[in-house]
């Protein structure tokens, strides 16, 4: 309506000066006429008026075209008017059409083209209009200004289409976004779905850890890759414009929940993986370092083809002693390895280190086998040895002592003979007991040679070497008993002869009965018996010679003297005494031999026993040092292993006992005294085993117990502190909003709560580390500190970062939520002051100045009352930086950037806001100055106009005041030209103002110019 109003104010001034050009344009046609009619010589006055008469006529009717023209220009000029007034309406109209902000992207799209094409549509007409008002708005060569409404209509055209265009570069980027987003969606469901499909089926095996380490690599990069994604994804959301977001906040929410999900499956996939990577290379390393002791074992076996040299039998023995003693310590580690890998294979199945470990377990068994075996059986060989060297030796020494007392002499008296026939009697008997000596090494020898595994070549060489000597000595110690004996009895009389027989018979039968029912107590007495009634069967060999002596002189005194009967008697009694005593010795020394046999069979089946004993005495021994958990399983095997052992040893002690009871019957002669306190003694020995093997299986099986107990009680702690340790790590990671926060504090809630329930199971592991401490020795005591130490701090430290979790949880969520709600609020708020500021900026150039400072102080206090709002958003981002994980943190931060930026550039919009304003009202007080001197100028021409009197005598001074008032105002026309220009084209609210100055002005230069006119009129009329 104002609008209207002002429209038909400007058109009511047209009319004025339309009105004052044409009578202005009379008045200078006038003057024209008068300036060009020159006097031409030879014409009348009459003339003259004809000619002036044809020229008012013709200008006449020049002033009819003009008025018609005028009329049709004033007619257009309506018409003009009330088009832009039907295209002011419609872009008012278009301006205050409206979108609806629920509708999708794409209808309002089409809504912002067909905002577009109308608005173009209306362009165009105003381009039109501005056109046709041109051609319209020239009269006489002289040009009026178009009207200010296509000024004001411009203007707003341009502004619509800014915002039409802004709004329109808002929707494209907010569609761009959204098919970014959904796209990105797609995509991430597909990885979802490929991902969740590779967590659901097992992982192929490697056969190599190197290999699992590539794959498990591949797998976090994959994961990583998820992470990347799903922050992607997160990071379009956010980008997405409020109406989107909330469209496809349900759809968003749900992938984020299921992408926690995946998440705690991917990192508690990953921490397995690496807690199976990280064992399987620790077992693969314990597995090479026994492979390489089993290697360095198997290289310092001797060559099975190579046969050992009887010299090497002792240090071959020390060496496998040796090598047996290593195998000792790698087998509980070996045993101990297998159940870990087992372990790891039911939860892995990894065929190669299987397959390692039980190749390693049989290369190890063979070794162990073929060590144990050749342990014993060198064991074996070196008490042989050592038996055949001192045989040896005393073979050696004795075979010196008799070659050097086999020399003797020949000649002398009886006496000198028979002490030499003793010395070589006595010689014979001790070659008669190194006999056995020698057939004992025969035996040992023998049995070396049933092993297989030396070179007994030299040894018996050497062996046989000794018998030649033998051979040859006993011969010639025979032959020089005969020499001694022939010479003895060459010197000797029969009848002395006779009388020593008798003596010697009668002594070795008091031997004889002496020795019947002798008691045998021991192989020591059962030896010397043996050596008695060798060197016994000696004598009477040597003293056969006396006997055929005597025989051939009882032949010859028979047929020469046949007086001597008691003489013959004697020799006939001594023959039968001599018989006897030779049958009896010769039955004496096979039953004394068979004894020897028998007691050797017994001392070494005792002896067996004896030395089986000792062994595993030793074993339990060194069994009771071994407290590790694998060391108590093989100590149990051991134990099961000598019980069944015990139960054959006991059967053989019985049969031992039996056989006692053989050797005892076996005598009439003599008399074997029991052997029941060696066999007690033995059987005290292995009463003596059985508790302590049975001692023994209790303390190993307790040991087991406390190392299972504790291995269980570290695994279950273990998982539960791996567990709360990958949700933790899912907060710090994946807590990147409110919701998925307090799901994870919740769940950190709960694994506090399980750790608080298990803090029994945590507080017996210091209980189990101590027992076992106790137990193990310092090396293994230490490693149990250390890795109870290490649970601990472990305990300490994920107990300590739930607390720091939850303690701040409900503070932190309901802090977190404020900020939100804070952050979406301010978003608002600061969104309409923009806008706010936008229309400021638009209204500037049409409203008044006060009413601008009224609009920027409204701005101003609105600015500040959200300071006070963004210092508490501020505080809320402070405080969540403080419990928050980096992530979320640096989302938070980032958030409050945002805002602090927006608030920042509008702080920066209010500076300019005053600014503007400021420099404004300085524009306009120059623009007010310039109007005020324009309209001093017309008002003072005014004046001085009305002032003049038209009268004759005053036409010089109101010539010289016209002149003045002309110059006056020709002198504004820089002013006016100056306030017509484009400094000035936007204050549109003093346009109606200066418009009727312009006319007043015009007004007043025509009235000079009439004048003027009027009096050079009246000069020329004179």
């Amino acid at each position: 309506m104002e609008i209207r109003i002002y429209e038909l104010g400007v058109l009511d001034v047209d009319e004025l000066q339309q009105k004052q050009r044409r009578y202005q344009e009379s008045l200078t046609k006038l003057s024209s006429l008068v300036e060009h009619d020159v006097q031409i010589p030879g014409r009348s006055v009459e003339d003259a008026l004809k000619s002036l008469d044809d020229q008012m006529i013709k200008h006449e009717t020049q002033k009819e075209q003009r008025e018609r023209r005028k009329r049709q220009y004033e007619r257009e000029w309506h018409l003009l008017m009330d088009e832009i007034s039907l295209l002011q309406d419609k872009l008012n109209t278009l301006k205050q059409r409206k979108g609806n902000t629920y509708d999708t992207i794409e209808e309002q799209l089409h809504f912002i083209r067909n905002q577009n094409q109308e608005l173009n549509q209306c362009h165009d007409e105003l381009v039109h209009l501005k056109k046709h008002g041109q051609t319209i708005c020239f009269e006489d060569g002289n040009s009026l200004p178009l009207p200010s409404e296509i000024h004001l209509l411009q203007s707003m055209i341009t502004y619509l289409k800014q915002q039409f265009e802004q709004r329109h570069e808002v929707l494209i980027e907010a569609q761009r976004c959204r098919d970014i987003y959904l796209n990105e969606c797609k995509l991430y469901e597909a990885a979802y779905s490929l991902c969740m499909e590779r967590l659901s089926r097992s992982i192929p095996l490697p056969s190599t850890s190197d290999e699992y380490a590539r794959q498990l690599l591949e797998q976090k990069n994959y994961n990583e890759q998820m992470d990347e994604k799903r922050r992607c994804l997160n990071i379009l959301y956010d980008k997405l414009d409020r109406e989107t977001r909330t469209r496809y906040f349900k759809q968003h929410h749900d992938l984020e929940k299921r992408s926690n999900d995946l998440q705690d499956k991917m990192i508690q996939q990953t921490i397995r993986s690496e807690y199976f990577l990280r064992i399987w290379k620790e077992y693969q390393i314990r597995l090479n370092d026994i492979i390489h002791q089993l290697n360095d074992i198997e290289k310092q076996l001797p060559l099975n083809k190579r046969l050992i040299q009887f010299q090497q039998i002792q240090s071959t023995f020390i060496l496998y002693k040796d090598l047996k003693q290593r195998l000792i310590l790698i087998e509980p580690e070996l045993l101990h390895l297998n159940d870990e890998i087992q372990t790891l294979c039911r939860e892995l199945n990894v065929i190669s280190l299987k397959n390692d470990i039980q190749h390693v377990k049989e290369n190890f068994h063979r070794i162990a086998s073929d060590i144990r075996e050749k342990f014993d059986s060198h064991k074996v060989a070196t008490t042989l040895a050592n038996d055949i060297k001192r045989n040896l030796a005393i073979l050696e020494d004795t075979l010196g002592q008799c070659s050097n007392e086999s020399q003797t002499r020949y000649d002398g008296n009886v006496s000198e003979l028979k002490i030499q026939l003793e010395k070589m009697m006595d010689v014979e008997k001790r070659l008669e007991n190194i006999a056995d000596i020698y057939s004992n090494t025969i035996t040992l020898i023998k049995r070396l040679t049933t092993y297989n595994l030396y070179d007994l070549q030299s040894i018996e060489a050497n062996l046989e070497n000794f018998h030649h000597k033998w051979i040859s000595l006993k011969t010639e110690v025979l032959r020089n008993e005969n020499i001694l004996h022939q010479n003895i009895i060459n010197n000797l009389p029969s009848r002395q002869a006779c009388k020593e027989m008798f003596v010697f018979v009668d002594t070795i039968k008091r031997l004889l009965d002496d020795d019947h029912g002798a008691q045998i107590n021991n192989k020591e007495t059962l030896q010397k018996l043996i050596k008695r009634y060798r060197d016994m069967r000696v004598d009477v060999l040597n003293h056969q010679r006396t006997i055929d002596f005597l025989n051939e002189s009882f032949q010859k005194e028979a047929n020469v003297d046949l007086t001597s009967i008691d003489y013959m008697e004697n020799i006939k009694q001594i023959n039968i005494d001599w018989i006897k005593i030779k049958s009896l010795i010769s039955a004496r020394i096979d039953t004394l031999e068979q004894l020897n046999d028998q007691f050797n069979e017994f001392d070494q089946t005792v002896r067996t026993l004896s030395d089986w004993v000792h062994e595993q005495t030793s074993d339990l021994e060194f069994m009771r040092t071994r407290n590790l958990e694998a060391g108590a399983k093989d100590n149990i095997r051991r134990c099961n292993e000598i019980e069944f052992q015990l139960t054959s040893k006991q059967q053989i002690l019985t049969s031992l006992k039996s056989y006692n009871g053989r050797m005892i019957s076996s005598s009439s002669t003599f008399r074997i005294t029991d052997q029941d306190g060696t066999i007690q003694n033995l059987r005290h020995m292995l009463d003596n085993l059985s508790p302590s093997i049975e001692q023994l299986k209790l303390k190993s099986k307790s040991i087991l117990t406390d190392w299972q107990e504790y291995n269980r009680v570290l695994l279950q702690m273990e998982k539960i502190l791996r567990e709360a340790e990958a949700e933790i790590d899912r907060i710090e990671i994946s807590a990147m909003n409110v919701e998925t926060y307090e799901m994870s504090t919740r769940k950190a809630q709960e694994y506090l709560q399980a750790m608080e329930s298990h803090r029994h199971n945590f507080d017996q592991i210091t209980v189990h580390d101590r027992h076992l401490s106790d137990q193990c020795d310092g090396q293994t005591s230490s490693k149990i500190n250390e890795i109870t130490i290490r649970i601990q701090q472990r305990w300490t430290n994920v107990q300590q970062r739930l607390q720091e979790i939850i303690k701040p949880s409900r503070e932190v969520v309901d802090i977190w939520r404020q900020f939100n709600n804070s952050y979406v609020h301010l978003l608002d708020r600061l969104g309409e002051l923009e806008a706010r500021w936008y229309t400021i900026q638009r209204e500037k150039f049409t409203s008044e100045i006060d009413s601008l400072f009224d609009k920027s102080k409204d701005f101003q206090q609105r600015l500040e009352q959200l300071y006070l709002e963004v210092t508490k958003i501020n505080e809320y981002a402070k405080k969540l930086s403080n419990y928050l994980p980096p992530i979320a943190a640096k989302k938070i931060d980032t958030q409050y950037s945002v805002i602090k930026n927006q608030y920042s550039e509008l702080q920066n919009f209010q500076n300019k806001l005053l600014t503007d304003c400021n420099e404004l009202k300085h524009r306009e007080k120059i623009y007010l100055d310039y109007l005020n001197e324009l309209t001093q100028a017309i008002n003072q021409a005014q004046t001085i106009l009305k002032s003049q009197k038209l009268t004759d005598e005053n036409e010089n001074f109101n010539l010289k005041q016209l002149h003045e008032l002309d110059n006056l105002l020709q002198s504004k026309r820089n002013l006016i030209e100056r306030l017509n220009s484009n400094e000035f084209i936007l204050y549109m609210k003093r346009a109606k103002h200066l418009h009727e100055l312009l006319i007043e002005y015009t007004y007043c230069i025509d009235l000079i110019k009439t004048r003027l006119k009027q009096i050079e009129i009246n000069e020329y009329n004179k």
